[in-house]
């Protein structure tokens, strides 16, 4: 009898554990979570907003030397322009959410197994 309670005891834990896990899953698995991850990744001063040196960082970083810095440089300004609504001339988060409406970044940022 002890040994019953004991396995259905482990059992019940094994299953809530499994549960909390499953739960604490989606919320890092989120939509804002994966976007606050990338913004983030954009933003390496980790000042909360994205400036235009900033993506040209980035762009320098993805493509190295293949493309000249003139080009990259034309890439970041016009990259900003087009989400930079209230024209202070760096990238908010809200302002990357609000470019991002329409991407699945559910699939996008997901690996299947």
């Amino acid at each position: 009898m002890f040994f019953q309670n004991a396995d259905k005891s482990e059992n019940e834990e094994k299953l809530y554990l499994k549960e909390r896990d499953a739960s604490n899953c989606d919320k890092i698995n989120s939509r804002e979570n994966k976007l606050k991850f990338a913004y983030r990744m954009f933003d390496l001063d980790n000042d909360g907003t994205i400036c235009k040196d900033e993506i040209l960082g980035v762009l320098v970083m993805m493509v190295g030397p293949h493309v000249d810095k003139a080009k990259l440089e034309s890439i970041a300004e016009r990259a900003l322009l087009e989400v930079d609504f209230d024209a202070d001339e760096t990238m908010s988060f809200e302002e990357y959410q609000k470019i991002m409406e329409n991407v699945a970044v559910e699939d996008l940022m997901s690996l299947n197994f």
